[in-house]
């Protein structure tokens, strides 16, 4: 159970990263694609595809990042029990 817990918990923070990175890459190159930016796209995509299903539709698509980040933070800080806290 620490195993997969723990594979669970990296995953989450490639997210959690992948995210971040998305929104301060979007923020800084005002939405310029690149080859990077291109990546963090297709790995959090369908991320906020998942979350956008979850949401009632007065959530506006705009909103999806950031509550998908929070999301991700909030499953992370769930699974500090079972990591021992060592995250």
């Amino acid at each position: 159970m620490t195993v997969l817990a723990e594979v669970l918990n990296w995953l989450l923070a490639l997210f959690m990263w992948a995210i971040i990175g998305r929104l301060v890459l979007e923020l800084i190159t005002g939405g310029h694609r690149s080859i990077f930016s291109e990546f963090l796209r297709r790995l959090t995509d369908p991320l906020f595809w998942a979350v956008r299903r979850l949401t009632p539709r007065f959530i506006g698509d705009r909103f999806i990042p950031v509550l998908t980040l929070l999301l991700v933070i909030v499953l992370r800080l769930l699974l500090l029990p079972l990591l021992g806290a060592r995250a």
